[in-house]
């Protein structure tokens, strides 16, 4: 797919206003305080923190300039150590990422292809479901997390600025200092595609939040990353469904034989003429 503990204390200095419309503030928390009050924010009953699994399935469009691609995203997860994050278009299987707890793998489904992932890859797919388990706080999925009030935009926040082993990676996400409530998420990763490293920024803002089970969740989001558009809708959510450590197995492809590879060539050029 075209697809992650330090608190800082200030003294009242407003030192970055200006072009970047934000300015810093005196900070008047703990990080420890500020994600106990966003995870009651979230999860008021503890409902999400004691699930077994879950379910979730988003429309993500990138909107081009000459057409628009429609991907459906389906995450699964399962306690104590299962992730599958599947991507479909047109209802047709795309790709997808599993893990285990010990291992991962890149699934191709277009090409019939399974790749284990190592070194850099298996710890970013471990800190995606770390991110996306229940009861998950910053200052433990990151090497080091400030913390700041800040105003942008005429609003009040506080910005959590998170870095990885990998100190060129770095993730922000702005919290409504009202609500404790995501509003605003920051990505701006190095990553490897193809051999080749490759800058990736990405700017996400959360536009409406809904309930299911008494769990509030981003229900609607606007991207921008790379300068290219996207728009993501939850369409179901769903806890504690049954599912079995099979579902997170690699799939087996069949390997093609001599004859329908020189088949399929011959199609193709037919194809072409």
């Amino acid at each position: 797919m075209k697809y992650f503990k330090v608190i800082s204390v200030f003294c009242l200095v407003l030192l970055v206003c200006g072009c970047s419309n934000v300015c810093l503030l005196e900070n008047d928390i703990t990080l420890e305080e500020l994600e106990s009050r966003m995870e009651q924010a979230m999860d008021p009953k503890g409902f999400f923190a004691d699930s077994k699994s879950y379910y979730q399935s988003q429309s993500l469009k990138y909107e081009g300039v000459f057409s628009d691609d429609l991907y459906e995203i389906q995450i699964r997860y399962l306690k104590p150590h299962f992730l599958k994050v599947t991507t479909l278009k047109f209802n047709q299987l795309q790709g997808a990422f599993i893990f285990n707890g010990s291992a991962a793998w890149s699934v191709d489904y277009r090409k019939k292809t399974v790749k284990n992932l190592s070194g850099i890859e298996l710890i970013r797919i471990k800190a995606l479901y770390d991110m996306l388990s229940p009861g998950s706080r910053y200052h433990k999925l990151f090497k080091n997390v400030e913390l700041h009030k800040v105003k942008r935009d005429n609003k009040i926040y506080y910005r959590l600025t998170c870095t990885p082993n990998d100190e060129r990676n770095k993730l922000v996400v702005y919290v409504n200092a009202d609500n404790y409530l995501k509003e605003l998420i920051e990505y701006d990763f190095i990553v490897t595609i193809e051999g080749k490293e490759r800058k990736i920024k990405s700017t996400n803002e959360i536009e409406a939040y809904d309930t299911v089970n008494g769990v509030l969740y981003p229900l609607e989001m606007k991207g921008l990353t790379n300068g290219v558009e996207s728009e993501t809708v939850v369409s179901d959510y769903r806890f504690n469904i049954e599912l079995d450590e099979s579902e997170f197995q690699t799939p087996i492809f069949p390997n093609e034989s001599a004859n329908r590879k020189k088949y399929q060539k011959e199609l193709d050029k037919i194809k072409k003429d």
